[in-house]
């Protein structure tokens, strides 16, 4: 999986903006810079988690946080929110979901049909990204009730 950037590692691991973080986390991510797929919490957690706690032991030797604070983020267990929903683990096109790029899961959004004036209230259980200024995706049940669901390749 390729991610750029801070912002969109949060999203991702964490299903949180960038200023949300707690400190294991923006531990956890500042220690992939070095080595992404070598420390990734997803595949392999034991290491992103000696690699977070690296980084807490270097912040504590600088003076950015205290002895106590380090003790306490070390602590702290792996919370990885489930896989992107780029892969289809959560998007459910039988229920009204949605896949976002940050916002937090369980947030339900109204989905207008600029066109019709058709809306949805949807769940964002996933997490996506797009291209150009597109910023999120609909279920096929959602698109269904907004009208906007098309058949591909002859097959619905």
């Amino acid at each position: 999986m390729w991610l750029h950037g801070f912002g969109q590692a949060a999203a991702t691991y964490f299903g949180k903006d960038l200023n949300r973080l707690t400190l294991p986390e923006a531990a956890l991510l500042a220690g992939l810079v070095q080595r992404p797929s070598y420390f990734d919490p997803t595949r392999h957690p034991d290491r992103a988690i000696a690699r977070r706690n690296l980084v807490l032991s270097m912040m504590e030797q600088d003076g950015f946080i205290t002895e106590h604070d380090r003790i306490a983020a070390a602590e702290v267990p792996l919370q990885i929110v489930p896989p992107s929903a780029g892969q289809g683990e959560l998007f459910n096109n039988k229920d009204l979901t949605a896949a976002h790029r940050t916002l937090p899961f369980g947030t339900r959004v109204e989905v207008t049909q600029i066109g019709s004036g058709r809306s949805v209230m949807v769940t964002i259980t996933d997490r996506a990204t797009f291209p150009g200024l597109r910023v999120i995706s609909v279920s096929r049940h959602a698109a269904e009730a907004l009208g906007i669901y098309q058949c591909r390749n002859g097959t619905c």
